[in-house]
């Protein structure tokens, strides 16, 4: 039985006995019709894209696809955990990247953390006070903010975690550690890539399965199956527009594809008797694409 029917069945309970030897395997066998449903594969007959899907969902690596860095989430006690394995004696500084909204100015972003009880930023590399960079203001997009500074030592674990959920809470969910004289620490709570700042979605079963809108092919929705037009297949260059060189796929032309054909001969100006007007040149050009000011009629499919 397959996964789906064994939940509805009510769990045996196991016979008293140790083993049971001697008895051949039982073997069912079944014919079924074949379908040629293009969302039943190997994997969904066996099963298989079920476990899969689980196991790239839990154990699988998240990669940006743009800088080709790993993307790693931590928790605040990851964190805390992390910022601690620094040598003891280590000063450091929790900084808080704070991104300035279209709608905001630098002054009303810098208004809004001197009022929250912040002192000092770091600004293209230079540590700036507030007040004294709100009385010469710069423009800015992004601003490190100065949330709290520690030394690496015992009993300052509960202090860091203080500090490092006011740090989340105002960068967003990153955080960055600036070591004095050693390397600077960037995390994050988030799905984010720390380089160029695209998110990602919590990795789940979903995201692996071509049946669900998340994970799905946004070109193919998943079928892996594409429509395309070959113009080589369509256009029959020795005969003319009259003769039938456009095959429209439905036999014969229509009078009404006829008809918006000969109006787009007349908007691109070839001959519609001339088979010279269907030839290998123009099969990737007129006959394939119509401009934007063509006439409504022919925008049959005949012409497209």
């Amino acid at each position: 039985l397959s996964a789906y029917a064994r939940q509805f069945l009510r769990r045996l309970a196991k016979p008293d006995v140790e083993s049971i030897e001697g008895l051949s395997p039982a073997i069912a066998i079944e014919k079924k019709g074949v379908t040629s449903n293009p969302r039943s594969t190997v994997g969904t007959v066996t099963e298989v894209h079920d476990y899969l899907r689980i196991l790239f969902a839990r154990c699988g690596t998240l990669w940006c696809p743009d800088c080709g860095i790993e993307v790693v989430s931590h928790s605040p006690q990851q964190m805390v955990e992390r910022i601690l394995k620094l040598p003891a004696g280590t000063r450091f500084a929790l900084l808080a990247p704070v991104k300035r909204r279209p709608d905001q100015t630098p002054a009303s972003v810098l208004k809004r953390l001197r009022r929250a009880g912040f002192l000092r930023v770091l600004l293209e590399g230079e540590v700036l006070d507030i007040e004294q960079l709100e009385e010469n203001p710069r423009p800015f997009d992004t601003v490190d903010v100065y949330v709290d500074r520690l030394v690496a030592r015992k009993g300052v674990r509960s202090r860091l975690a203080d500090s490092l959920e006011t740090a989340l809470e105002l960068g967003g969910g990153q955080v960055r550690v600036a070591v004095v004289d050693g390397e600077d620490l960037r995390l994050t709570s988030r799905h984010l890539c720390l380089q160029c700042g695209r998110s990602f979605p919590q990795p789940s079963p979903r995201l692996f399965s071509f049946n669900s809108p998340e994970g799905a092919c946004p070109r193919c929705d998943g079928l892996g199956q594409i429509r395309q037009v070959d113009p080589g297949r369509i256009v029959r260059p020795e005969l003319s527009l009259r003769q039938g060189a456009i095959d429209t796929g439905h036999g014969k032309t229509s009078p009404y594809q006829l008809q918006a054909l000969e109006a787009l001969s007349v908007q691109l100006g070839f001959s519609r008797t001339s088979p010279s007007a269907a030839s290998p040149r123009r099969r990737n050009g007129s006959f394939c694409s119509v401009p934007a000011n063509a006439p409504s009629n022919s925008s049959s499919p005949a012409t497209k």
